[in-house]
């Protein structure tokens, strides 16, 4: 799993990407239902509800949750929250 922060314009953006299967367009278009357990997942727990939550908290703060996924190449999601306001410009330190 990688995850990235930056900043775009008035936006703080993160990208949280697995290497995992990947979802199919199906799964792709729930993903974010309360209680929807993608297909093949009955081995692993969960109750379905971790990306609704994750979408209702994003939203809540006037954000975005977008995903991409390809089936064997794994998934992206991409979260767009807007900065405080007065949140200084963060600048990347080059090493």
């Amino acid at each position: 799993m990688a995850v990235s922060t930056a900043v775009d314009g008035s936006d703080v953006v993160l990208v949280v990407r697995d290497g995992g299967p990947g979802m199919s367009e199906r799964d792709q278009a729930h993903a974010f239902d309360r209680f929807y357990r993608g297909r093949g997942n009955d081995d692993v727990e969960g109750t379905g509800l971790g990306l609704a939550i994750v979408k209702r908290a994003v939203q809540r703060s006037d954000g975005t949750i977008a995903l991409e996924s390809r089936e064997g190449e794994g998934t992206a999601f991409t979260i767009r929250l807007p900065r405080a306001d007065g949140e200084p410009e963060i600048v990347p330190r080059k090493h």
